[in-house]
């Protein structure tokens, strides 16, 4: 597929890094943009197309660095159908990334399912109306009512999860990438952690919503401006320090009523045990690994640390060799433990994939022992978030450019035979009764069996939910 050469990339974010270039490369990308969403409206059964992420922010959006996050309803209701609303995708997304690669990603989910999404889905559904702009069509009207105390849940879980993704790269001193990259992935870190601790639009300028920090949280109130002048690891260092002090703060009062649990005396694995070893040897409390079932199937790695956060990240970043997992242990690129304070440690069944990496943590051996309960309402609200996974993501994996054909089906189904009867499970729901889908399945018979486990889980994320239940 032909995409834009490295070079020219790099022309175009250094042009976008200049106050002029940025104002008109972003209002030619937005026409762009609406020009790509004016072709993806033509297709037949295409009810909206909405736009969400930092170009619908009128200065947020870098060119070069942001990219187009755009989801569609669509009506499908046959398998024929909607295998003919896939061609026509594939067309698009390939027509405009033989110009440029606009559309690194697409997903679409099925208009009939919005209400679903609205009441349950993860950060981005909380406000959804105000998150998404609708370029054709609307994702519907009138007010939704979230359930349970889903709001904070959702909140605190994505800040786990960009703590959990995106801290390890940093703390990595031997992962070397342009600087720019680099001082943006540590920006949108405390952002991100920022603006969830605040629950306000994450799209808020950079230097209003550090203001606002240091005003409003306690734990932000050494927030340095003028760190963004200075060198790179210092930036690095100093976000990384003042997202963990908020995010641990956050985890403190959200798990304030929190069962406690008991830990598991389950053996650990030698690798495991060493890692432990490892931890411990450079002052930190220890270290626990958890093995997370397909479709993650990896492990998650976390130095437990009772010291501070400057001391802390300190002690990680300068010892790094010393506790670093071996590649083999874990999915390549992803060998990077993070740092997990006591409070993060009590509020680990809110960590993503959720809810199963919480659920394997809690089997986990680990010197705070186990990570607390989850109250039931917070429970089933996560194991709704994850199930409505099922209902737009699993579609989407056919449309990420940079996966190989073979790794696009694997994921489907991964989906269908690990991550599906594994939510069922884990709320004690019986297996579905159907057909053993073969090694070999093309993507027509993953896609039917994918419409026929959503016809089920749809009828139990009504009930959940809140909604009239659907026929069974």
């Amino acid at each position: 597929m032909p995409l834009v050469p490295r070079p020219a990339i790099d022309a175009l974010q250094r042009i976008g890094g200049t106050r002029v270039g940025a104002a008109v490369g972003r209002r030619a990308f937005r026409g762009v943009i609406r020009a790509i969403a004016a072709d993806l409206g033509r297709i037949r059964d295409v009810r909206s197309v909405n736009l969400t992420g930092s170009w619908t922010h009128p200065v947020a959006a870098a060119p070069g660095y942001s990219d187009v996050d755009l989801l569609l309803t669509v009506d499908v209701p046959t398998l024929a159908r909607e295998l003919e609303l896939r061609e026509s995708l594939h067309a698009v997304q390939r027509r405009w990334n033989s110009v440029a690669k606009f559309l690194k990603h697409l997903d679409y989910l099925e208009h009939r399912d919005v209400e679903l999404f609205l009441r349950g889905g993860d950060y981005y559904w909380l406000d959804a109306r105000a998150r998404y702009a609708s370029l054709v069509g609307n994702l519907g009207t009138g007010p939704v009512e979230r359930v349970h105390r889903s709001p904070t849940v959702a909140r605190v879980s994505s800040c786990l999860r960009r703590w959990m993704h995106v801290s390890p790269v940093l703390m990595d001193p031997t992962f070397v990438r342009d600087d720019a990259i680099t001082r943006r992935a540590a920006a949108r870190l405390l952002t991100g952690v920022l603006t969830m601790r605040l629950d306000v639009d994450p799209l808020t300028p950079f230097e209003d919503l550090i203001d606002r920090a240091r005003s409003e949280v306690p734990e932000a109130r050494d927030l340095d401006p003028s760190i963004a002048r200075g060198p790179t690891g210092e930036l690095v260092e100093h976000h990384l320090v003042v997202a963990l002090r908020v995010l641990d703060a956050f985890c403190a009062d959200v798990t304030r009523d929190f069962e406690d649990a008991s830990a598991d005396d389950a053996a650990q694995r030698e690798e495991f045990a060493r890692f432990d070893e490892a931890a411990r040897s450079v002052g930190f409390a220890g270290g626990t690994i958890a093995e997370v079932p397909p479709p993650a199937d990896t492990v998650v790695a976390c130095v437990l640390t009772d010291d501070d956060a400057l001391t802390s990240v300190r002690r990680l970043r300068s010892n790094w060799s010393t506790i670093a997992l071996p590649e083999r242990l874990l999915a390549p690129g992803n060998n990077r433990p993070a740092l997990v304070t006591r409070n993060l440690w009590r509020a680990a069944g809110l960590f993503w994939p959720m809810p199963e990496c919480g659920d394997a943590l809690a089997r986990a051996s680990s010197a705070f022992g186990a990570p607390n309960r989850l109250p039931d309402d917070v429970r089933d609200a996560i194991l709704a978030t994850r199930t409505l996974h099922l209902f737009h993501r699993s579609r989407g994996h056919a449309f990420r450019v940079d996966r190989s054909p073979e790794a696009k089906l694997n994921k489907l189904r991964a989906d269908l035979t690990s991550l599906a009867p594994h939510l069922r499970t884990l709320r004690s729901a019986p297996p579905l009764d159907l057909p053993r889908l073969n090694a070999d399945a093309t993507e027509s018979v993953l896609l039917e069996r994918l419409r026929d486990v959503l016809d089920v889980e749809r009828d139990y994320l009504a009930r959940t939910l809140g909604l009239a239940g659907t026929s069974s």
